[in-house]
């Protein structure tokens, strides 16, 4: 049985909160009074948690990319061109033109989100974008506990009555466990920088090929 499941999030954070005998086999699609009131709460509860625990940071494991279309409607002014956005972009994070320039640093373009569309001046764009994950499978072990704790917090009222326990809860997510996986988040991939301008690029590969002449970097790696 695959461990990280909207269910296993919610009997973690039910965990949390009141016990374990507090435990769910299924969440019902719509709340339902053939189910129990923990079931019934995480119905509610869980799928807006879900996509706002997505958007807090950009969860690498949840990232996608995309062409994005161009719809035939274009704003009014300001902007020449707009986008659909995909239907399960949760956070829009980058938009980059496709053309191709061969470039070690890709320029960005401008853009900007309004309506639910993308605007931006230019007439073909990639995204990068965090989406909305049904199935935990990719996960990380630090988002799944992101996810469970941050859905106790909306739990520890509705099944405790305990104000407390709910801050306390909510303190440990904003300062530990929600940082944490922040923290731990960054540590994956390599990514240069993005430079919008030619003679800042120049220069930066510049000073590196000089650091590695100085250096012999590029003949000898083990005699520095």
């Amino acid at each position: 049985m695959p461990l990280y499941t909207d269910v296993n999030a919610c009997n973690n954070a039910l965990a949390l909160v009141a016990d374990d005998s507090a435990q769910i086999t299924s969440i019902p699609a719509t709340p339902n009074e053939k189910y129990s009131k923990e079931a019934n709460l995480c119905s509610k509860f869980y799928p807006v948690t879900l996509l706002e625990v997505l958007a807090e940071t950009q969860w690498k494991f949840a990232r996608d990319r995309i062409a994005l279309s161009l719809l035939e409607t274009t704003p009014e002014f300001e902007w020449e061109f707009e986008f659909s956005l995909p239907a399960d972009c949760v956070r829009p994070l980058a938009c980059m033109p496709t053309q191709n320039t061969g470039r070690y640093y890709i320029y960005k373009a401008e853009w900007d989100i309004e309506d639910g569309k993308v605007v931006s001046n230019k007439d073909e764009l990639w995204m990068l974008y965090t989406k909305n994950i049904e199935n935990l499978n990719k996960a990380t072990p630090l988002f799944f506990k992101t996810l469970y704790y941050a859905l106790a917090v909306k739990l520890a009222m509705p099944l405790t009555e305990d104000r407390n326990l709910k801050n306390d809860l909510m303190n440990q997510y904003e300062t530990v466990i929600l940082p944490e996986a922040r923290r731990v988040n960054s540590f994956t991939g390599h990514i240069l920088p993005s430079i919008d301008s030619a003679w800042l690029e120049a220069m930066h590969h510049n000073s590196i090929y000089n650091l590695t002449q100085r250096f012999d970097l590029q003949d000898d790696y083990g005699t520095i």
